[in-house]
């Protein structure tokens, strides 16, 4: 997760909101029935999946139940990228929204880690600019 106060926002499955602007799921339903025109794609499915994993990481609840995330993390996911990549072109052409781009994978790296957890419990992307090399120059992140 990028540090605190750079703009990131978060999904996570705390449904929590703080300081450092990590958002939970709640707080984007709520935001979505007030300001958002479209459907939001985020159910109490997906914040249940997310909690359900943090008490479960490991790989062996994860292929039991990767059907559950790809219904209601993975699908929802990638439904914000493909509004996002709708939006970003009125304000910022240059940015990236395209899952096989932008979309975290679920699999942690946790080979330089004290945390040996598998999994990653929330879901993510990154919008890079198209201008720049990969991993070069400024773009935005979403968690």
């Amino acid at each position: 997760m990028p540090p605190p106060g750079d703009g990131a926002a978060a999904v996570s499955a705390t449904g929590a909101s703080n300081r450092e602007g990590v958002f939970g799921l709640r707080d984007l339903a709520i935001l979505a029935e007030t300001s958002y025109p479209h459907q939001m794609p985020f159910t109490r499915k997906t914040i249940a999946f997310l909690r359900a994993l943090k008490r479960n990481n490991d790989r062996e609840w994860f292929r039991a139940q990767k059907d559950r995330y790809e219904l209601h993390v993975r699908t929802p996911m990638i439904e914000v990228l493909d509004r996002l990549a709708v939006d970003f072109k009125e304000f910022a052409p240059d940015l990236v929204s395209e899952p096989r781009v932008s979309l975290f994978r679920i699999y942690r790296d946790t080979r330089f880690s004290n945390d040996k957890t598998p999994l990653k419990t929330t879901a993510s992307a990154h919008f890079p600019s198209r201008r720049l090399p990969k991993s070069a120059g400024a773009g935005l992140y979403f968690e």
